[in-house]
């Protein structure tokens, strides 16, 4: 088995013999994380090899250098050109946006959505569709999408995204207009999350498009598995442990297919469960709340990583910026984190 730069590696056939699969889909949701507004023009991944340029799409997402590299070598991928870069990060508005245009040799483009890179606004931004219906980078992913076509409706594209990438290409197929869903090849989803109240708002579209929508999850899931009432998703093997698994990266490939298992672990089910059922006793406003105070914490703490919580000096700064809190806020961070420890044990007995 191998992981997505050996396959970039080890790909030999163009477009043009073999159309693109849920690998190639997997690598242009991964390039959505790169700085493509940093260039002025179109560009193709073969001038990825000039160390300027590398320089430049990872001066901001510090993104390795290494899958540009391999993408410029590959006789697969190097005639391929990207453009029409858009990103939008606005805190007062709780907004973090981007998306760019991968243009294929068969005339067909790939549109990859951003997931959230290492910004807390990104974050906050996630944590506010569990408790509303829709969020602005939504909007904005609809907005983008609609003008290409408008530009390009004789075209037919891919929609491609990674964690909220993901949830933003379904969100655009499931919005689209019949038309615009004809002009959808294929959407493909890495581990993004699904939407509030899911099954009520779109099973009839879920149903009608489950030949043209692909979801996978690794075996440890948890971002893809939150607020998703679907489950007709494909697990994945990966070489990642715990919640590096996310990361697709290391998502495990043979041929031109995700290696595929049977079920999720344990642990990831037990995971989802707990979290669907704390969410189920908290109100918009209770966890409006206790969201805008969690990023509050974590801007104090200059909280940029989740993983920095396992070093003990942010560990100690979050715990002295929740010291922080005003009485009334402290009270109810307390009790709401008390509903998650309620729902740990309820699912942990239940029969």
């Amino acid at each position: 088995m191998v992981v997505m730069q050996e396959y970039i590696e080890q790909a030999e056939k163009s477009f043009m013999l073999a159309p693109l699969n849920e690998v190639d889909a997997m690598v242009f949701a991964q390039l959505a994380y790169y700085d493509f507004d940093q260039l002025d023009k179109p560009t193709t991944f073969s001038q990825f090899a000039n160390p300027k340029l590398q320089e430049l799409l990872t001066s901001k997402s510090h993104q390795g250098t290494q899958l540009l590299q391999v993408l410029a070598n590959s006789r697969r991928f190097n005639s391929i050109k990207c453009c029409n870069p858009k990103i939008i990060t606005d805190r007062a508005q709780e907004i973090q946006f981007g998306a760019v245009i991968f243009q294929l040799p068969t005339g067909r483009a790939v549109i990859a959505y951003r997931g959230t890179p290492a910004i807390t606004i990104g974050w906050k931004e996630d944590l506010n569709m569990t408790y509303r219906q829709v969020v602005p980078a939504q909007r904005l992913a609809q907005t983008y999408f609609k003008a290409w076509m408008r530009k390009h409706y004789w075209q037919s594209v891919y929609l491609v995204g990674h964690s909220k990438g993901g949830n933003l290409a379904t969100y655009v197929t499931l919005n689209a207009s019949t038309s615009q869903q004809k002009k959808i090849v294929a959407t493909y989803n890495f581990d993004g999350p699904g939407f509030l109240n899911q099954e009520e708002r779109y099973q009839g579209k879920l149903t009608a498009l489950q030949t043209k929508i692909h979801k996978y999850v690794p075996q440890q899931a948890l971002i893809g598995l939150l607020l998703d009432d679907r489950f007709d998703y494909q697990v994945v093997a990966s070489k990642g442990l715990g919640p590096a698994q996310h990361f697709v990266t290391k998502w495990e490939i043979q041929d031109d297919h995700l290696v595929k298992v049977d079920d999720l672990q344990t642990v990831s089910r037990w995971s989802k469960e707990v979290i669907d059922d704390w969410l189920n006793q908290l109100s918009s406003e209770e966890l409006q709340a206790f969201l805008s105070y969690g990023y509050q914490v974590a801007n104090q703490a200059n909280l940029t990583y989740f993983r920095e919580l396992y070093a003990l000096d942010k560990i100690l700064s979050v715990a002295k910026s929740t010291r922080e809190l005003s009485p009334s806020a402290f009270e109810m961070a307390k009790n709401i984190l008390g509903k998650l420890l309620q729902s740990m044990i309820n699912q942990r007995f239940k029969k």
